[in-house]
């Protein structure tokens, strides 16, 4: 068995390195899932997307765009297992210099009121698939009641373009057929992107502390491999052993060394006072800090 105070630096330089390995391994995960080019992509300018000096032809994935939405068309996809946590995402027209233009908005955690009050619904709006109990034609009329009471307010959003995914996109074309725009569109005109609102200032503190994470992991490995070199190259030179004031050859120490690994204390501090000629006292005092003088 190794000495305690040995055992416990080497346990503290271990939980070192893996930590640091970890919080690295963990931002490289978040880099090959994207996180880290949405983290730098908030630091641009906000595109006021409505404004007529946006290019929207110019419009790229994880663009910042901002402005009011004031009208919004029917869903044409939807994330979620359930009417508790489903989001839709519906179809934005955006006119710009005398031409309109189709992009995807889904709807924001918190805020599907505001949507769904905004939104215009169609008989071909994608609905969530579900079983439904009782009469529906009674849920039907349900809802076109409710149609008819929105009360529909603009409202600011402020997020992140991203790329629609192959099942999004298919169904973002089928809705803009079925509603009579694909076909008076030139392609140019239906961008494969949708707006997802995220808070700017949160993501931009997560850059910071991603950034901060990652240098802090990187000294915890360098600083703990370094200190693993420190003591192998000081382990490997060490020749001769000083004792207040003494110098002793490694050698004549092993003996001691051993019993202090074993934890054989009492006898360690014997040895070294019969090859030392230093009192107990004096001896226990050595043993206690024997990392200090024989490495």
């Amino acid at each position: 068995m190794k000495r305690t105070g040995w055992i416990l630096k080497r346990i503290l330089t271990m939980i070192a390195i893996t930590t640091g390995v970890s919080i690295l391994f963990l931002e490289l995960l978040l880099c090959g899932a994207g996180e880290w080019k949405m983290r730098f992509a908030v630091f641009r300018e906000p595109v006021g997307i409505f404004s007529t000096s946006c290019d929207m032809a110019q419009l790229k994935e994880l663009d910042v765009v901002s402005g009011t939405v004031s009208v919004l068309y029917g869903s044409y996809s939807y994330q979620g297992i359930s009417d508790s946590d489903v989001l839709y995402h519906y179809v934005l027209p955006i006119k710009n210099d005398n031409m309109v233009y189709y992009i995807g908005i889904k709807e924001t955690k918190g805020r599907e009121k505001l949507f769904r009050q905004l939104s215009e619904r169609t008989n071909f709006d994608v609905r969530m698939t579900r079983i439904i109990m009782g009469n529906p034609y009674e849920i039907i009329e349900n809802e076109k009641a409710e149609e008819a009471s929105k009360d529909r307010k603009p409202f600011h959003v402020e997020g992140c373009l991203r790329r629609m995914n192959d099942w999004q996109y298919n169904n973002y074309l089928n809705w803009l057929e079925k509603a009579g725009y694909y076909g008076q569109t030139q392609q140019g005109q239906i961008l494969p992107f949708y707006i997802d609102e995220i808070n700017i200032d949160e993501k931009k503190a997560d850059c910071i502390t991603g950034l901060a994470a990652t240098v802090a992991g990187c000294f915890l490995i360098m600083g703990s491999v370094a200190v693993i070199i420190r003591w192998r190259i000081r382990r490997r030179t060490q020749t001769h052993v000083t004792i207040n004031g003494r110098v002793y050859a490694k050698g004549e120490l092993q003996s001691v060394d051993r019993l202090v690994n074993d934890i054989e204390l009492m006898q360690a501090v014997q040895r070294l006072s019969s090859i030392t000629g230093l009192s107990m006292t004096e001896a226990e005092k050595i043993v206690r800090k024997w990392e200090r003088y024989y490495f």
